[in-house]
């Protein structure tokens, strides 16, 4: 069995945003990746509760992923404004 299926039978997904077989395919193609030897960081786009983004940073840990692990959400009222109403510190 290989970590990511250990993973997803070790540890509950706590919301219906994911099931166990989509959440399978990507554990399992990211750990193709890791076993690769390819370097670089991951970028998950798309962070609703965090069900993802836990079980990929377990199998990050898993393998000694030294990159960095970055996740992005946008909030359905930000998908609602008009360019001109987003506001920034940096102006």
């Amino acid at each position: 069995m290989n970590i990511a299926d250990q993973l997803l039978t070790k540890y509950p997904i706590i919301s219906d945003q994911v099931d166990i077989k989509e959440l399978g395919a990507l554990l399992r193609e990211l750990e193709k990746t890791l076993r690769s030897g390819a370097t670089g960081n991951i970028v998950e786009f798309g962070c609703y509760v965090g069900t993802t983004s836990l079980f990929i940073r377990r199998l990050l840990d898993a393998y000694d992923f030294t990159g960095r692990f970055f996740t992005f959400t946008i909030r359905l009222r930000d998908c609602q404004k008009k360019p001109e109403e987003y506001t920034s510190a940096a102006g």
